[in-house]
């Protein structure tokens, strides 16, 4: 495990223990090391909760915690660490439970990536503060309801990745106009038609699969053509116009066979007369 005097070293700047076997949970000392810039813990065996408090960190820049065992919910302290710049990444864990709304104080913030967690709910409006976000990766949790306004925010987003969560609701319309490297929005539950520009106009660019209620975008991306209001409208008279000429033809066939019916029985009595 990390020995609790780690806290001892407290004008350590840069701490690397990625990429080993540590395991246990992360000392509670590690916040006396309030003159960190940068601190990656990640692949390694690290168990329990991220310790929450971490905000005595007032310098801190990059914190890696992905690929370990850890467990709960994220601390809305790790938020309050406004100095952070190049990378949040608690990726590969086993986090849970809500985002707080405090993720918007992270308004410099570079890269961040939550995937592989099992976290849920929709995500919160203050994400329109996180306007230095370039990377964004969500993908591998339970995040539902349809993807906020707060996103068109962020403008300097080139990385998105939402993929394998359970977004619904249409496609907005935001997407088409941030300039993305590259967009991942497969496996969720959007439905509706797909613009054919921006993002969506390059397949290398953009990914919609698992997706099944999607339709229209451009011909490469193999997806069924969309229904018009209009064909709706044409089908729903089409539709009328069926209904009515059957009622019609139902009423004169009925007419004629009554009238038959009544010809064949005064005929009938006229003959039993004579």
């Amino acid at each position: 495990m990390i020995p609790e005097s780690i806290g001892k070293l407290r004008n350590m700047e840069r701490l690397y223990f990625d990429l080993n076997a540590f395991s246990r949970i992360i000392p509670p000392s590690i916040r006396n090391l309030s003159f960190l810039t940068e601190l990656d813990l990640g692949i390694n065996r690290l168990e329990g909760t991220i310790p929450s408090n971490l905000n005595s960190y007032k310098k801190l820049l990059y914190l890696d915690l992905h690929g370990n065992n850890l467990k709960g919910s994220v601390p809305k302290e790790i938020f309050q660490l406004t100095s952070l710049s190049i990378l949040l990444d608690l990726s590969q864990n086993n986090l849970s439970g809500l985002l707080p709304q405090e993720i918007g104080n992270l308004k410099i913030l570079e890269y961040l990536d939550l995937s592989e967690n099992r976290l849920s709910s929709e995500l919160p409006s203050s994400f329109s503060s996180c306007i230095g976000l370039q990377t964004l990766n969500l993908s591998k949790n339970f995040f539902h309801g349809s993807m906020p306004e707060a996103l068109s925010s962020l403008r300097g987003l080139e990385f998105g990745n939402l993929s394998r969560n359970n977004f619904y609701g249409s496609i907005p319309t935001y997407l088409q106009k941030m300039d993305f490297r590259y967009l991942d929005l497969s496996y969720n539950n959007f439905e509706g038609e797909v613009s054919s520009k921006g993002v969506f106009a390059n397949t290398s660019m953009v990914s919609i699969i698992g997706n099944r209620r999607l339709c229209g975008g451009i011909d490469e991306l193999h997806l069924p053509e969309c229904t018009t209001s209009a064909s709706k409208r044409r089908t729903r008279k089409i539709s009328a116009a069926v209904v009515v000429a059957i009622s019609l033809s139902s009423t004169v066939a009925g007419l004629a066979l009554v009238s038959f019916l009544l010809f064949y029985c005064c005929k009938k009595g006229i003959q039993i007369n004579n």
